[in-house]
C-alpha cells in the first residue's frame, strides 16, 4: 500500500477491426428499409388508401367498403403505430428455444416473463411479457404435457358440440353448440396471433364455452332429444 505501482503491460496492442458484411453501404440501406416497422406501416397505410379510393370510384353513388368497416380509423390505427412494437417472428423464436430447453414438463405456468430475458436476442428491442402466441407460450410454461391436456380438453369439446348439431333436435340446444363451435374456432385462429387465454377474463370466457359445448350435447336428453 502507498507503493508506486511501476510500469503496467497492456493485454493487447491492437485490436483488429473486421469488415463489415456486406461492404457496400447500399445494401445497408436497403436493408434497413425492407426492416423498418414504420415503412412497412406506411406501405400498408398507402394500399388500403388505394383500395378505398377503388371502391369509391367504382362503387359511385353505393357506399364505400370503408362505411361498412372503418377502414380510415384502420389506417389511422396503423399510422399511430410506432417501430418500437418487437418483431413477433424473433419472439416466437426465443419461445420455441425456451420450450426446446424444458420440453416435457416447461418452466412453470406464469413464469414467461422471468424465463424469457435469458434467451432474448439482440433484434427484440422491446422486453416481451408474452409471446403473443398461446400455443408457444403454453409449451413453453406447461411443455408437452400442458399443451397435451390443453389441446384435449378444447379439441374434445369441440367434439361435444359439432356431435350436438346431428344429435339433438332442440333449436335452442343446436344454438347453443353452434355458438360454442364458433368461439372455439375464434380462439384457436386469435390464439395463434395473441396472448388471449393469459388474461383471465378471457380463459374463464373460454372454460364457459367449453362447458356449454357439454351442455348442448347431454342437456335434457333423458326426456327428449
Amino acid at each position: 500500500i502507498g507503493r508506486p505501482a511501476g510500469e503496467l503491460v497492456t493485454v493487447k496492442g491492437e485490436v483488429p477491426l473486421l469488415a463489415p458484411v456486406p461492404s457496400s453501404m447500399d445494401a445497408w440501406v436497403e436493408k434497413a428499409l425492407a426492416q423498418n416497422p414504420d415503412v412497412k406501416i406506411a406501405q400498408a397505410a398507402l394500399e388500403i388508401a388505394g383500395l378505398e379510393l377503388v371502391f369509391h370510384v367504382d362503387a359511385d353513388f353505393l357506399p364505400t367498403i370503408g362505411a361498412y368497416f372503418g377502414v380510415e380509423r384502420v389506417v389511422q390505427r396503423m399510422e399511430q403505430t410506432h417501430g418500437g412494437i418487437e418483431d413477433r417472428g424473433l419472439v416466437a423464436d426465443a419461445t420455441l428455444a425456451i420450450w426446446a430447453k424444458y420440453p416435457l414438463f416447461g418452466t412453470g405456468l406464469g413464469s414467461y416473463r422471468m424465463a424469457f430475458p435469458r434467451y432474448r436476442t439482440q433484434g427484440i428491442i422491446a422486453p416481451s411479457t408474452h409471446a403473443h402466441n398461446d400455443y408457444l407460450e403454453f409449451a413453453s410454461e406447461t411443455g408437452i404435457l400442458g399443451i397435451l391436456l390443453l389441446g384435449f380438453f378444447a379439441l374434445t369439446s369441440f367434439w361435444a358440440a359439432a356431435r350436438a348439431q346431428f344429435l339433438r333436435s332442440d333449436p335452442l340446444m343446436r344454438g347453443l353448440s353452434f355458438g360454442s363451435i364458433m368461439s372455439i374456432c375464434a380462439m384457436a385462429l386469435h390464439s395463434t396471433v395473441d396472448f388471449n387465454l393469459q388474461i383471465p377474463a378471457n380463459a374463464i370466457s373460454f372454460l364457459l364455452v367449453l362447458a356449454l359445448s357439454w351442455i348442448s350435447l347431454s342437456h335434457g336428453r333423458r326426456g327428449a332429444v
